[in-house]
């Protein structure tokens, strides 16, 4: 993502943040710095500052008082704590995007679904990750719950996050975990709502569980040295 200033500032630097944290080229633990980051992308400190508190708020930034600003690390209560609630919601997105959508919103997720079959054949795991995201919000938008829809937008970083991480490092085996999502797509190219439902909550548990397996091998990992 190439940063270009807009109307609020603030906002832009929390999406320029926010992607290279899910991305993975800001590390867990990596300190931001605020006069650094100004100087690069030709700002004040005033509206950096502001963005890190809106990464705080969502749980990506951790800022500590005459430390600054640095990137939260992945672990395995804040995996449990989001991925439960994001369950739930994803669930219901699923179940909305079915009730609520039009052929031309199901054309349209139809379109994602054949795209992310192909990047996950290639191993192309940013491609995968950006199709993966536009599918799941092309659904969420056909949903057409705005509350709904403020709810997963707010809670969104950290799982992307863990799921760019996750996938990365099993890159070889994304054909297979994309099949749940053929799966989920075909509930919704057929109108079943509450087999779509099921299908995304299912595949939101696989994901946690993935995580939480790939996660917990690092921690052991670490402990061990």
């Amino acid at each position: 993502m190439k940063f270009t200033a807009a109307a609020t500032l603030s906002e832009q630097i929390t999406d320029y943040l926010s992607e290279k944290i899910i991305k993975l080229e800001l590390k867990p633990g990596e300190r931001i710095i605020e006069t650094k980051l100004a100087e690069e992308l030709g700002t004040s400190k005033a509206p950096v500052r502001e963005a890190l508190r809106i990464l705080e708020k969502k749980k990506l930034v951790k800022i500590t008082p005459r430390k600054g600003a640095s990137v939260t690390e992945i672990t395995l209560d804040h995996i449990e704590w989001i991925a439960d609630i994001f369950i739930e919601l994803l669930g219901l997105a699923g179940y909305k995007c079915v009730e609520n959508g039009t052929r031309e919103d199901f054309r349209n997720i139809d379109a994602f679904v054949s795209k992310g079959e192909i990047c996950a054949k290639n191993k192309d795991v940013p491609g995968y990750f950006d199709t993966l995201l536009s599918f799941a919000l092309t659904c969420l938008k056909t949903a057409r719950n705005p509350i709904l829809e403020e709810l997963i937008y707010d809670l969104m970083p950290v799982p992307l996050r863990i799921l760019f991480a996750s996938a990365t490092m099993r890159a070889d085996e994304l054909s297979d975990n994309f099949e749940i999502v053929k799966t989920g797509n075909q509930h919704i190219q057929a109108g079943n709502a509450k087999m779509a439902a099921k299908t995304a909550k299912k595949w939101a548990i696989q994901e946690k569980n993935i995580a939480l397996k790939i996660v917990g091998q690092m921690v052991a990992k670490d402990s061990s040295k």
